[in-house]
């Protein structure tokens, strides 16, 4: 901000600073936030594709269908593809520029938001085979302890607490057993 009150510092009576508010354009400010639709009708320049699709960057099914009705994101220039691309967190833009280039020397962002999206599907399903591994494994150890406890019980014909005292287990970890496969 530019404070053009009277005169320069430790000369309150010249009013020379009057003479700088001349050289500065007082324009409005516009605030836009990017999360929330609006009517870009009005913008005549690349800003209008990006204001328009990034509120469905967020919801899958919305941006999908976003980009099937426009084909403007087929074919953008390389300053709002590169803007497109930091924008929406298509890493892969930037690093394979080229791929995405069209025969017109343009960028095809609908591809790479497609990529984003199938690598963005392909990591939750590796994330989800790991998570799944590891319940399997504890759900498999379950099992196998209350099995162990559970045939020492029968051989023996003793107590649980007996069974799981042979077995070197505490009651405790044969409940937490018991529940962990008995969720399955």
């Amino acid at each position: 901000m530019m404070d053009f009150g009277e005169g320069q510092p430790g000369e309150p009576e010249s009013g020379g600073a009057r003479e700088w508010e001349e050289c500065f354009a007082d324009y409005p400010l516009h605030l836009v936030c990017v999360n929330e639709s609006l009517d870009c009708s009005g913008f005549r320049t690349s800003l209008r594709d990006l204001f328009t699709i990034l509120p469905c960057r967020r919801d899958k099914k919305r941006l999908m269908e976003f980009l099937a009705s426009d084909p403007a994101y087929q074919s953008m220039d390389k300053e709002t593809a590169q803007t497109l691309g930091v924008l929406m967190g298509i890493n892969k833009f930037k690093e394979n520029e080229e791929t995405y280039k069209t025969e017109e020397g343009n960028y095809d962002m609908c591809q790479a938001i497609r990529e984003l999206m199938e690598d963005s599907r392909l990591e939750g399903e590796k994330e989800g085979k790991k998570e799944g591994k590891k319940e399997g494994k504890k759900e498999g150890i379950a099992h196998e302890r209350i099995e162990i406890i559970e045939n020492i019980m029968k051989l023996s014909k003793c107590s649980l607490r007996e069974a799981c005292k042979v077995a070197g287990k505490t009651l405790e970890e044969y409940r937490q057993a018991r529940e962990i496969y008995e969720k399955i």
